[in-house]
């Protein structure tokens, strides 16, 4: 188990499940580029209050956010049961969207300087549910 800061893409639309123990959770693959053409793939795992700040920014399919978290190294099976693999998982704990993000017109969209009560700056889209608050600062 170790902390992990990592900025990439949401690969799949975030769909909200209820637990055994009426925990409500949700899980979404996470791509970060590592290198030219080289990327990284994390399952991540998040769980009630994350859960609801996700759905209310509009985190879906394509959104491009910071993460942090605690990451894991997990046994699984792959092709029906029949092959072992490992895959990392991380737990979230944080996170915010990226500025600089392309439109579907395939221009940049533009940016303002915007001040939120107790958090400093940080920088957000003219739309209100997308946002980029810098992350916690650790000593």
């Amino acid at each position: 188990m170790a902390q992990i800061f990592a900025f990439g893409r949401v690969e799949n639309d975030l769909v909200p499940k209820k637990s055994q123990k009426d925990s409500t959770y949700v899980c979404f693959g996470f791509t970060e580029q590592t290198g030219k053409g080289q990327f990284q793939y994390y399952q991540v795992w998040a769980w009630d209050d994350e859960v609801s700040r996700l759905a209310r920014l509009g985190v879906k399919k394509g959104s491009r956010l910071w993460i942090t978290g605690t990451q894991h190294l997990v046994d699984c099976t792959a092709g029906h049961g029949k092959e072992r693999t490992k895959i990392l998982k991380i737990y979230l704990s944080n996170f915010g969207f990226l500025p600089g993000g392309i439109s579907k017109e395939g221009s940049r969209q533009p940016y303002r300087k915007a001040s939120l009560p107790n958090r400093g700056s940080c920088w957000s889209r003219q739309e209100p549910h997308q946002k980029f608050i810098s992350p916690p600062m650790t000593a």
